[in-house]
């Protein structure tokens, strides 16, 4: 029960053979040099530099000097600096540029286009105009009769005849009225 209790306090009791030398020690009141409290020094002995650390002892890297030494100066060749790249974005916007003008730049295509024409007179431009519509009209009767030349010579004629002849006339009538309009 005794034990316990002071186990419970903390504290553990000592080996045997230890409490023997304690016991000891007390009774005889001498202590050694290394149980003083004071270092004292001992006569005629010097002091000892302290050893160096274990790692002094274990293999580290070299310096690059030490390796200079050892290799007798050898240095490698460096590669050659690579070509710079593009960044993917800048060619996708090249690629871009290039779709709208058909394959080329803006550049190329100013530099075949030479210098600006001059522009033509309003004037000249209504009367072509004109003569556009003219031709259109002219070329929408001309392909109106040959289709109903070839629907005659199938024989199904019949069926569209009237309306092909009322677009012919409807078109005749706009040439009349364009006639109208200038004159």
């Amino acid at each position: 029960a005794m034990l316990e209790a002071k186990a419970a306090q903390g504290l553990v009791p000592q080996d045997p053979h230890e409490q023997h030398l304690a016991r000891k020690q007390r009774a005889a009141g001498y202590t050694t040099i290394s149980q003083r409290a004071v270092n004292v020094p001992r006569v005629g002995v010097h002091a000892r530099p302290p050893p160096p650390p274990p790692v002094a002892y274990v293999p580290h890297r070299r310096t690059r000097d030490e390796i200079a030494d050892a290799t007798g100066g050898f240095e490698r060749e460096r590669a050659p600096p690579g070509v710079p790249t593009r960044s993917s974005d800048e060619r996708k916007d090249e690629l871009a540029m290039r779709n709208q003008f058909h394959g080329r730049t803006a550049e190329e295509v100013l530099a075949m286009s030479g210098p600006p024409k001059e522009r033509r007179a309003p004037a000249k431009k209504e009367e072509s105009e004109e003569e556009e519509l003219r031709g259109k009209i002219a070329d929408e009767v001309a392909e109106r009769q040959a289709w109903l030349d070839d629907m005659r010579a199938l024989g199904k004629a019949a069926e569209f005849e009237a309306q092909i002849q009322g677009e012919i006339a409807e078109r005749l009538h706009d040439l009349k009225r364009l006639d109208a309009l200038q004159g």
